[in-house]
């Protein structure tokens, strides 16, 4: 009888057990959210667009997103020698042919791969010098007029002059692509030969505002993907520069080339 009788006790004391149980394992399938864990937004992406059904008037796809907050493109990258094959000046020059490579492959939304460069590069700089009689440095003009529009029949680009890294930043945050007309040289790049180019182009695919650093795909080394510049380096080396073959450069006005999807 002293057994029976703490029957009643043990299967209650067994069932809140059983019940605690299985509460407690429900709770613990709830997913879990690290708010660290998501560093940047691509505004590149659809599913990233807020009210996206109000910018179908063509609004350029602006995303409102805080400045606060880092952004970064999905970009394809490739150095303008892809194979390292620095001793063609086709590509040794081919800072703008690649940057605008680049730039339309992110825009139509297609990859890019180091042999797709390659052959790119050396056919828009072989189409360059057939129709305008050289290919080594595109003034943001000419990089726009000649090489978007004539070659690549892209019209999705505004030239703007006299830019601040405001400028820069708005139309990232906005999500348009930047490329930028620069004094290679004041970039301070450790990995450019000999101090890196007097005239370079190059595009800008992000903003960090935490450390104040713009991410670029900076073709002028196979290192250059996602390089970071902080911003007064980049203000510093902002500078549109002539067409021709490294001509001296009388320019003081600073230059971008906005690039939409």
């Amino acid at each position: 009888m002293k057994i029976t009788g703490k029957i009643p006790v043990l299967l209650f004391v067994a069932m809140l057990i059983v019940g605690g149980w299985f509460f407690f394992a429900r709770e613990g399938t709830a997913p879990s959210v690290d708010e660290g864990a998501v560093d940047f937004i691509d505004p590149s992406q659809d599913k990233l667009l807020p009210d996206e059904d109000e910018n179908a008037d063509g609004d350029n796809g602006s995303t409102d997103i805080p400045q606060t907050q880092a952004i970064l493109l999905n970009v394809p990258f490739s150095s303008q020698a892809p194979f390292g094959n620095w001793d063609d000046t086709r590509q040794q020059d081919g800072c703008e042919e690649v940057s605008v490579i680049m730039a339309v492959r992110w825009a139509r939304g297609q990859g890019l791969t180091l042999a797709e460069a390659e052959q790119e590069i050396i056919a828009i700089s072989d189409w360059e010098q057939a129709n305008y009689g050289q290919f080594h440095d595109s003034s943001a003009k000419d990089t726009v007029e000649r090489i978007f529009r004539g070659y690549f029949g892209f019209t999705k680009t505004r030239l703007v002059y006299d830019i601040t890294v405001e400028d820069i930043k708005s139309e990232l945050y906005k999500g348009n692509l930047v490329i930028v007309s620069t004094n290679g040289k004041k970039l301070n790049n450790p990995y450019f030969t000999d101090g890196g180019p007097d005239n370079h182009m190059f595009p800008v695919i992000g903003y960090d505002p935490n450390t104040k650093e713009f991410i670029t795909n900076d073709n002028g080394t196979r290192r250059g993907e996602k390089y970071r510049y902080h911003e007064n380096v980049l203000k510093s080396a902002l500078r549109d520069y002539p067409t021709g073959y490294h001509e001296p450069n009388p320019y003081i006005r600073t230059a971008m080339i906005v690039v939409s999807k």
